[in-house]
């Protein structure tokens, strides 16, 4: 059995942590794109200023106040 590795060569664990990031990264890219679309078509809605006047109410918990 082999103990010992190249320094610079990442083990099994910290391969499968990175490409976990990239998938999150990903993920946190498309949740931003759809959070900024959600807050476009809401600032159309005619009661938007009413529900965003709720405290702690950005555009996109206060969209989902409307379904």
């Amino acid at each position: 059995m082999v103990t010992s590795r190249h320094p610079n060569q990442p083990n099994g664990r910290s391969c499968g942590a990175l490409a976990l990031a990239g998938q999150l990264e990903l993920l946190n890219k498309q949740l931003k794109g759809f959070d900024e679309r959600i807050a476009t078509v809401f600032a159309r809605h005619p009661d938007a200023e009413l529900f965003t006047s709720f405290p702690g109410a950005g555009p996109v918990i206060a969209a989902n106040l409307l379904t």
